[in-house]
């Protein structure tokens, strides 16, 4: 009976998903004036980057990380990436976040894959684009970093129009990144089919 409970609870921990978010405290054990974010930010208002250059602690759930210049490039100065709740005691006074995001779709129960133009300083900066549609090429860059949510599965080509050496990246969890290097994918489609005779990629043995 105790074993049947525990697969029935985990079978709704991994439906149920979760909504990716981070909160800032003025004070060390989440404490004082709170700045929660739940969204995308290449740049931070002049208040918000006071609030976090000031912080002393912090809860977070899912991957988010910090830049500290504007559109997710120079430094990465802060990062995170846990798939439960996770509260900490971080001071940054002397390194200010001027951008800010979550990777990937927000909802990680929704099947969906996000790519990374990369910057100078990390493979995951730059520019983003996020896929919930059945195909997408013409990025305008080679892809320098992937995230997967909702457990899904996607082909990537190394041509733009679905041709070439294709690989199958694929995973049964909520939210995982991963650098496909040195796969060059110029095009997806969503899910993977034996036709394509792909090579297979399990994200979840080795991300992150």
């Amino acid at each position: 009976m105790f074993l049947r409970l525990c697969v029935f609870l985990t079978c709704i921990y991994y439906a149920v998903g979760y909504t990716q978010e981070v909160t800032f405290y003025a004070d060390y054990g989440l404490q004082g004036d709170a700045l929660r974010i739940r969204s995308k930010h290449p740049q931070l208002q002049p208040c918000e980057m006071r609030q976090i250059v000031n912080m002393k602690s912090y809860c977070a759930i899912g991957r988010w990380e910090g830049y500290i210049s504007a559109n997710y490039t120079d430094r990465l100065e802060f990062s995170h990436t846990n798939n439960v709740t996770t509260c900490l005691n971080l001071y940054f006074n002397y390194y200010p976040i001027s951008s800010i995001r979550y990777l990937g779709f927000s909802e990680t129960l929704a099947p969906s894959i996000s790519i990374y133009s990369g910057s100078n300083d990390s493979e995951t900066g730059g520019i983003e684009r996020t896929f919930t549609v059945e195909s997408a090429n013409n990025f305008g860059f080679i892809p320098t970093y992937l995230v997967l949510t909702g457990g899904s599965s996607w082909t990537g080509f190394s041509n733009e129009d679905f041709t070439g050496e294709s690989t199958c990246f694929s995973t049964s969890e909520l939210h995982v990144g991963f650098s496909p290097h040195p796969r060059i994918i110029r095009s997806f489609l969503k899910g993977c089919d034996a036709k394509y005779g792909s090579e297979i990629y399990e994200a979840g043995l080795n991300a992150e």
